[in-house]
Parts: structure tokens; sequence; C-alpha cells
């Protein structure tokens, strides 16, 4: 996952071509901690043993578009089962080229007090995670998804800066690597 501070430049790659053709600066930055089931409503609710959730979208954590944001989250869980990643909604993550349904991340692969960073994502505007809970415990479980990282404001870079900017960009890459054609 790429490094980023405020003072850096950034380029976003794998959504839309009128952003990916633009240049930007990190202004400011500030931690994210979210923890699902801290809402007003809950994402989740009791999933029985042999049981799913269903995919949940996770809206909460959708950066801003106006200041326009990015953020770059680690996530780890509690209970035990089985977690599948969508991101953006409806393209599914973790698996192999073929088949992407397999998948997942448990409680010992990124567990809450310390998420694995290598599971770790970028969020924009209109990107956020959707996921899904396949409970193959022998209890009933309530999902609790712990998110840690960074958002950032992020500015247009234009004039003489872009050309700057151009020459030493970090790549944002969000919503992983494409897909089969």
């Amino acid at each position: 996952m790429a490094e980023i501070k405020v003072g850096y430049y950034i380029k976003i790659i794998g959504i839309s071509s009128e952003i990916e053709a633009k240049n930007y600066k990190i202004t400011r930055e500030e931690a994210l901690r979210y923890i699902t089931g801290d809402e007003d409503t809950a994402v989740f609710s009791a999933v029985t043993s042999g049981n799913e959730s269903g995919f949940k979208n996770i809206e909460l954590l959708e950066p801003d578009k106006t200041p326009k944001h990015i953020a770059n989250v680690d996530w780890g869980v509690k209970s035990g089962g089985k977690y599948y990643l969508k991101l953006p909604t409806g393209t599914n993550r973790f698996g192999v080229d073929r088949d992407k349904d397999v998948g997942y991340l448990t409680n010992e692969i990124s567990p809450w007090l310390d998420p694995d960073p290598q599971w770790g994502f970028w969020l924009i505007n209109d990107y956020y995670p959707a996921i899904n809970l396949v409970n193959n415990t022998l209890f009933s479980v309530t999902p609790q998804i712990f998110f840690y990282g960074k958002k950032y404001d992020i500015t247009e870079v234009t004039g003489p800066e872009k050309v700057e900017a151009e020459k030493r960009f970090t790549p944002i890459v969000i919503g992983g690597v494409k897909g089969s054609e």
C-alpha cells in the first residue's frame, strides 16, 4: 500500500478517466477509526451458526466529494467466521482470478487489535466496501469490523505545479487489480 503524507502528489488509478487524468496534492490528514456496531442504526444484526449476513454496504466509510477526500483503511475482525469483501460494492476481492468468491478474511488473518495492512484498501467518493459474514462457527455472531486508517484532503494540482506533480506522484489504486475483460 502506498505511503503518503501532507505535501505529497498523488494520481488516483482504477476509477473514472475524469479523475485519473488529474493530479492531486495531499493538503491535510487525520486519523480514522470506525467500528461497525457504533452507528445509530447497526449495519449488521446477529448471524446464527451456519448462516450468513448477506453483503452489507459500509456507506459510513465513503469519503466526502466536497471537499474531496480519500481514505486508506486497514480492517480487522473480532468474531469468528469468514468475512468476504466487495470493493467497490459488487466486485469481489481477495480471490484468485478464476474465482473471486474464494477470498475472505478471518479474525486470525486480520485480527481486530492488529489488522494486517496487506488487506487494507483505498476509498474515494462513491467507492465503499460491502462485507458478508459467513458464520461457520457453532455460535451466533454479530459481526464487528474494526477499520483504522487515515483520511486525507486532496486538492487538484493545476498550473506550473502540475508539471512537478506529474514527475513525482504516488499512485493510489482504488479497488485493487483489474478483473478479466
